[in-house]
């Protein structure tokens, strides 16, 4: 059963994709060596204007650009999740799955494009893939908090929110001062009736500056 508390979690669902944009890659920084290497100059001038696009959400002129770098160089796994971040940008979630399963074509582990294939996976309502998606992150690298925030917030999308404490518990064990983690475990240890671990998580995340933790607190205690 959905309890009242789980809409306090909505706006940090929402906001998925803005925050996934920590898993895009500055190509300036990723594709030196085909500035040295790749005798066609067009390439690394197309890359740089796909990011510049991107970052002003020029999302189809972004997308034009990268079509010409994949013509050019197609082994090149981050122009795919680029076009996948573009595509997920017009909302086209389908369509930025199979870009950035073509990036992992390439690389399999390849942890920007396992994160927003998640997140697009989480937009499809696909919400148990999403989380294996992010649990599979927490494998390659444990040392990734975000990756354990976004399996808790799935789990609470699955109504499993004992489950999602573990997982904030360990976001929060590799960012202790992140007020988002403690709300969020906070909103999931109500949902499970433990009140005065809920009000500790709520009161930490207030002290660090939230004001959804605020919010909660003045709505339920």
């Amino acid at each position: 059963r959905k309890s009242s508390f789980f809409i306090n979690l909505i706006f940090r669902i929402a906001n998925l994709f803005l925050r996934m944009q920590q898993f895009y890659e500055s190509p300036g920084k990723t594709y030196i060596s085909f500035n040295k290497e790749d005798p066609d100059a067009l390439f690394p001038k197309k890359i740089d204007s796909a990011s510049s696009k991107y970052l002003i959400k020029d999302f189809q002129g972004a997308i034009a650009d990268l079509e010409i770098t994949i013509s050019i160089q197609p082994r090149y796994k981050n122009q795919y999740n680029l076009l996948g971040l573009c595509r997920a940008g017009l909302e086209d979630w389908e369509g930025s799955i199979s870009e950035y399963n073509k990036a992992l074509e390439i690389d399999s582990l390849y942890i920007p494009a396992i994160m927003n294939r998640g997140d697009s996976k989480g937009q499809l309502g696909l919400d148990e893939e999403a989380f294996l998606d992010y649990y599979k992150v927490t494998k390659i690298d444990s040392s990734i908090s975000m990756a354990w925030d976004y399996c808790g917030l799935q789990k609470t999308r699955l109504n499993e929110f004992e489950e999602s404490i573990a997982y904030f518990s360990k976001a929060i064990g590799l960012e202790p001062e992140n007020a988002e983690f403690y709300l969020s475990r906070g909103v999931s240890k109500l949902n499970c009736g433990e009140i005065d671990g809920a009000k500790y998580d709520l009161v930490k995340s207030k002290k660090l500056g939230s004001l959804d933790a605020a919010q909660v607190l003045n709505d339920h205690f």
